[in-house]
């Protein structure tokens, strides 16, 4: 009778035991679904949030695509150009201006129109600087500046320093004609060849300064050259080094 009592003790603690476990494993297994299932929720969740910032970040690159490209359209397609203004002019009248360029008042004026405008002004090699401003301008109609610096005209010139060279030494070389436009070209011209006429006689250190002075004339100017000859320059010796094949006596002659 005791034996058969600690049986039954046991076999209902065995019992008891193996149903503990299995709620211990349910329990598991439905923590484990249950992490699982919010793991999915979330990833969901997350995955919706990139989807609406990539399709947000799609939207507002393809508005700003958009958008340069309407700008794009806008500057091709121009404004009409209400008027145009045209400073710094001295020596030519505005008309002549007007009739170099590219652009007129009343019509559609593009960039490309203003481009090619200066570029003309440029060609004719009768203005320094030449500058286009936007003065104002609405959604059809603008305003433009040009301001322009002329290249003066040359009126006459006068040598300083020159103790080598006469006057009409250097006339019958430089050939500048009254009345001509003068460019920085023209100027350089010059100086080139005053330091050439040095140089054949050995003055090699030649410097020359340039001083333009305004006329009476409006536009024209005075041209001075101020130079310095500096000393002659004599060949002492010449030294040759490394000639193994010919002679020193034979590179002399």
């Amino acid at each position: 009778m005791k034996l058969g009592f600690q049986v039954l003790f046991l076999t209902i603690a065995f019992a008891f035991g193996v149903t503990k476990a299995e709620m211990a494993n349910e329990a598991g297994a439905d923590l484990a679904s249950a992490s699982s299932e919010n793991a999915q929720n979330d990833s969901k969740a997350v995955s919706e949030v990139t989807e609406k910032n990539s399709g947000e970040s799609s939207t507002s690159d393809a508005g700003q695509d958009s958008q340069d490209e309407a700008d794009a359209q806008d500057e091709a397609k121009g404004k009409v150009l209400d008027s145009l203004i045209i400073e710094g002019l001295v020596i030519r009248p505005v008309e002549e201006v007007r009739r170099s360029l590219e652009i007129r008042e009343g019509k559609v004026v593009t960039s490309a129109d203003v481009q090619e405008s200066i570029r003309r002004l440029y060609s004719t090699g009768l203005y320094k600087v030449v500058d286009f401003y936007t003065v104002s301008e609405s959604d059809q109609t603008v305003i433009l500046k040009i301001v322009l610096e002329e290249y003066p005209i040359f009126e006459n010139i006068e040598y300083s320093g020159n103790k080598k060279f006469k006057v009409k030494d250097f006339e019958e070389k430089i050939k500048l004609r009254r009345g001509q436009v003068l460019t920085d070209d023209a100027i350089f011209d010059v100086q080139k060849k005053i330091r050439d006429m040095y140089g054949e006689k050995g003055y090699n250190l030649v410097e020359i300064q340039t001083d333009l002075r305004k006329s009476n004339i409006p536009g024209n100017v005075l041209v001075k050259f101020n130079i310095s000859e500096g000393p002659r320059v004599r060949v002492a010796s010449i030294t040759f080094h490394g000639n193994n094949e010919v002679k020193t006596s034979r590179l002399e002659r």
